[in-house]
């Protein structure tokens, strides 16, 4: 339930690590170590596939899979997960003797320890390319039968699901009336990791079909469902939890690095607030040459028609932890149209924090150049009341670097007036996003500034550049 983990795991963010780019990440480990010490191996397999689907360069989510993989005594598999994550990140402590251990393991072990796991893997994979080819063949009610029935014998089908499970989400939604489709239409919103919606569904199906041919597996999935959902409730109890100690912990311990006396002032440029024109959307050269011919490209009239739906199916929801997962499918969609940037430019401004938090999620989805639409009113947050708003902003620029000369003199007097450490590396880390193009604009600053104003921003393009702070405070 991954929307009612967006306000805990950023609150982690912003005071312990500095980045909320892995909060889903964390937040299916969570509830994958969960399964494990339950000896669900089959449930953390998919729970894990589902998400290297939208992370598949997450070191940590390899070594957790490896981790299943082992503990179910399946060693080859273990070995490719654990080699994947050592090409992801080097120097993992202990992974280069667990994969010799488990290269002899391999060496010495049957080629299955039972042949009905190969039995159930080998009828998944024909069972998927069945599913393919009938819809290649738009038989699509069948394809996505097949497809349901593939998954539930691998999980790990889920990895590379080749579009089944958006297509067949939509294609149930749209035939919701029809008799057992309740079904699928539960089994999709689990596979797409909208267990609220997947709940409500399968629930209705038992309910109404008690005696249906896919009974027991939609009895199994509900209460894999559930588990799920409970999970993840106390995962965000104890991440508000643990969130709230370390506030507490940093406001004891943590003294004030930005001024030298009680007395002394922070140094701030001075800067006129900027302008902000319409930043046109841009549309790649083959949609262009489409659009000028014979209108909206297929594939973005599609996305159009399926973002205004859900963007209807919003406006229509009163379940703020529903309105939240359409909002993150919308971001998916990852195209930023006029009506979609219009709706997050006034959702950036909602009194609740929470709104705001998953629309800036949902904008990173769609990322850059689309994003830009939206810069206005990210970078209004930057002077918000709250300083939670302040530093979700913040780590919007620094996963979507954009206008360098707008954003990086108002982050150094954030930065300059900001007591703890632990926020002030989050604009650090966010300088570092901007590359090259922060050092230039905190360049042009410094040799603007006069006196003792120099030395503060040499600091930071010391800790870019690595350069003496005396030698840049002398070059400039």
């Amino acid at each position: 339930m991954r929307a009612g983990n967006i306000f805990a795991t950023t609150i982690l963010a912003i005071f312990i690590s500095g980045s909320v780019n892995a909060a889903d990440t964390a937040a299916t480990l969570n509830q994958a170590q969960e399964l494990i010490k339950q000896k669900d191996y089959a449930a953390a397999k998919g729970l894990l596939a589902r998400q290297l689907k939208t992370d598949r360069n997450s070191y940590k989510l390899w070594l957790a899979l490896g981790y299943v993989y082992e503990a179910d005594n399946d060693y080859e598999q273990a070995l490719k997960a654990f080699m994947r994550a050592s090409e992801l990140q080097t120097g993992i402590e202990g992974l280069a003797t667990r994969i010799n251990r488990l290269q002899e393991l391999v060496k010495s072990q049957p080629k299955k320890a039972t042949a009905d796991a190969t039995d159930a893997e080998a009828k998944a994979r024909n069972l998927l390319n069945t599913a393919r080819y009938k819809h290649s063949f738009k038989e699509y009610l069948e394809s996505y039968k097949l497809f349901v029935e593939a998954v539930e014998l691998d999980r790990s089908i889920l990895a590379r699901d080749y579009g089944f499970i958006d297509n067949g989400l939509k294609y149930f939604s749209e035939n919701a009336n029809q008799p057992e489709h309740q079904f699928y239409l539960g089994a999709y919103n689990f596979y797409a990791g909208l267990y609220p919606k997947s709940e409500e569904m399968l629930a209705d199906y038992i309910r109404d079909y008690p005696k249906g041919t896919q009974i027991e597996t939609a009895e199994n999935m509900l209460q894999e469902c559930k588990d799920i959902i409970a999970q993840a409730k106390a995962a965000q109890i104890a991440a508000e939890a643990a969130a709230a100690a370390e506030i507490k912990t940093v406001d004891a311990r943590v003294a004030p690095a930005s001024v030298s006396s009680d007395t002394a002032q922070p140094y701030v440029v001075k800067y006129a607030e900027p302008q902000f024109s319409d930043i046109p959307l841009q549309q790649d050269d083959a949609q262009q040459t489409y659009g000028e011919n014979q209108g909206e490209s297929f594939d973005l009239a599609m996305s159009r028609e399926k973002a205004l739906k859900l963007l209807n199916d919003f406006d229509q929801e009163s379940d703020y932890e529903k309105k939240y997962d359409i909002l993150w499918r919308i971001g998916v969609i990852r195209q930023p149209l006029p009506e979609v940037m219009g709706k997050f430019s006034s959702l950036l401004e909602d009194d609740k924090i929470e709104t705001v938090f998953a629309t800036l999620e949902a904008l990173e989805k769609i990322g850059l150049p689309g994003a830009e639409a939206c810069l206005p009113k990210v970078y209004q947050l930057l002077g918000h009341k709250d300083p939670r708003i302040v530093y979700r902003a913040i780590e919007s620029f620094s996963k979507m670097p954009m206008h360098a000369d707008k954003i990086v003199p108002r982050l150094f007097n954030i930065y300059q007036t900001e007591k703890y450490s632990i926020r002030k590396n989050v604009i650090i880390n966010t300088f570092k996003s901007y590359k090259d193009d922060a050092i230039m604009i905190l360049d042009a600053m410094i040799k603007e500034a006069e006196g003792p104003g120099k030395r503060p921003l040499a600091e930071i393009i010391s800790l870019l550049t690595g350069e003496k702070v005396e030698e840049i405070i002398n070059r400039s």
